[in-house]
C-alpha cells in the first residue's frame, strides 16, 4: 500500500511540473532563446500593480471576450447584417405635361428612373408605359419629342395608339456633351448652349445662350438665362431679342384657333405675371388682372396656369378677366385647355378639369372633373 501511495505521489509531482495543461512539446528553433525574455516580461507584469483608480487588465476585458477584441454593439450581435436593409424611397413622378392620345386628354408623366407614362384624365384608366430610358420630353399638337439618356432627340407624329408607336431620331447631342432638356426641336445642353432647328428651313444651329430654362413652339422660343434675363428667339429668322430682366419663370405658346397671337408669359422677381403678344405689341402685366404673388407659370392656347407663392394654383384665360382656383397645392404643373396636371410634394399626380370661365364659347356647358390622384404604378 505504501508503495502505491509513493508511486501516485511521484506521478502527481511530475504532472504539476509540466507547462500549461497539455502535454509539453519540444521548443522549436529560436523558442529556447526567447523563453527567458518572455518569462521576465511576464514576471515584470505580475510585479507592477495597476495605478490607483485604474482597472486591472482582467477588469478591462468584458466578460466572455478575449483580450484585444472590441465589444460589438448589442444590435450587431443580435441582428443578422444580411437582413438589415436601407429603406427605399417610394417611386414618384418628376415631370408632367398634359397632352392627348386618340383625342383623349391625359398627362404624360416621367419618373426619376427614366420611365415615361401616359395617365388618362377623362377616364379612370391605369397609366401605361410609353418609353424607358427617357431624360426629358415635350408634347406639342404636331409632334411628340423625347430626349433619351443616350443624347438622342427622338420624335413621333403618331399621336394615336401609343403602345405601338415608333420614334425616329431627329438629332444627336455632340459626343462628350450632355442634353438635359427638350423643347420642341431644341435641346438644352448642360453647359447652357442650345441645339435648335430653324423653322421653315430645317437647318440645325448651335446657340450660345447660357440658358437655364427653355419654352418653345414652332415659330418662337422663350429663353431664360442664368442671369435672370428673358430672351425671345424668332425661330424662322433666328433673331434674338432681350425681353426683360429679373425674370424667374417663363412659358410660350404659338397661336391657335382660340388665341390668335403668340403668347409669351413670364413672372418677374416682384412676383407679377406678364403676357406679351409676339405678333403685336401687347404687354399686359402690372396694370392687368393677372394673379399677383406668382412664382411659376405654364401656358397653352391663350390659357395660363399660375402657381402662387403659397404653392396654390390659379387658372385663367389671357384676354378675359377672372381666374379659377385649382384645388391642388404642389410642385410642377401643366395645362391644356381646361385640363390640368400637377405634382404634389410626394410625387403623386393630380389631374382634373376646371369649369370654363363665363363667356368661354369654346367650352360652354362643360362640367368640371373632380381632382383625382394618380399614384405611380410601382407605388
Amino acid at each position: 500500500m505504501k508503495r502505491k501511495l509513493a508511486a501516485l505521489a511521484l506521478v502527481l509531482l511530475l504532472w504539476g511540473g509540466a507547462a500549461g495543461c497539455g502535454p509539453r512539446q519540444a521548443p522549436g528553433r529560436g523558442e529556447e532563446e526567447a523563453a527567458p525574455a518572455s518569462a521576465a516580461s511576464a514576471a515584470q507584469e505580475e510585479e507592477t500593480p495597476p495605478a490607483e483608480g485604474e482597472p486591472s487588465p482582467a477588469e478591462q476585458v468584458p466578460r466572455g471576450e478575449a483580450p484585444g477584441e472590441e465589444s460589438a454593439p448589442e444590435e450587431e450581435r443580435q441582428a443578422d447584417p444580411a437582413a438589415v436593409q436601407e429603406p427605399q424611397a417610394a417611386p414618384g413622378f418628376v415631370k408632367v405635361q398634359v397632352g392627348t392620345v386618340d383625342l383623349a386628354y391625359g398627362a404624360f408623366a416621367l419618373d426619376g428612373e427614366g420611365r415615361l407614362y401616359f395617365c388618362p384624365i377623362q377616364e379612370e384608366g391605369a397609366p401605361f408605359l410609353v418609353a424607358e430610358g427617357v431624360e426629358d420630353f415635350c408634347y406639342t399638337p404636331r409632334e411628340f419629342f423625347l430626349l433619351d439618356r443616350e443624347g438622342r432627340l427622338l420624335s413621333t407624329d403618331d399621336l394615336g395608339y401609343w403602345q405601338g408607336c415608333t420614334f425616329e431620331e431627329v438629332v444627336q447631342v455632340p459626343q462628350g456633351e450632355e442634353g438635359v432638356a427638350a423643347a420642341n426641336t431644341t435641346v438644352l445642353l448642360a453647359g447652357g448652349d442650345l441645339l435648335t432647328c430653324q423653322s421653315g428651313t430645317g437647318s440645325w444651329n448651335r446657340l450660345e445662350a447660357n440658358a437655364q430654362t427653355v419654352a418653345a413652339g414652332y415659330w418662337g422660343m422663350a429663353i431664360l438665362d442664368r442671369e435672370g434675363q428673358l430672351w425671345f428667339l424668332d425661330r424662322s429668322t433666328q433673331e434674338l431679342e432681350l425681353v426683360a430682366d429679373g425674370v424667374i419663370d417663363c412659358a410660350y405658346s404659338d397661336w391657335s384657333k382660340t388665341s390668335y397671337h403668340n403668347d409669351l408669359w413670364y413672372v418677374t422677381s416682384d412676383q407679377i405675371l406678364h403676357r406679351e403678344d409676339r405678333l403685336g405689341t401687347e404687354d399686359r402685366g402690372e396694370d392687368y388682372w393677372y394673379p399677383r404673388r406668382a412664382r411659376a407659370v405654364d401656358a397653352s392656347n391663350g390659357y395660363y396656369l399660375a402657381q402662387l407663392e403659397d404653392g396654390s394654383y390659379l387658372w385663367g384665360y389671357g384676354s378675359q378677366e377672372g381666374a379659377v382656383p385649382v384645388p391642388v397645392t404642389g410642385g410642377e404643373g401643366s395645362l391644356l385647355w381646361l385640363y390640368y396636371a400637377i405634382l404634389d410634394g410626394e410625387g403623386a399626380l393630380h389631374v382634373g378639369r376646371v369649369p370654363p370661365l363665363q363667356g368661354d364659347i369654346y367650352h360652354a356647358g362643360m362640367e368640371p372633373l373632380a381632382d383625382r390622384i394618380i399614384p405611380h404604378p410601382a407605388a
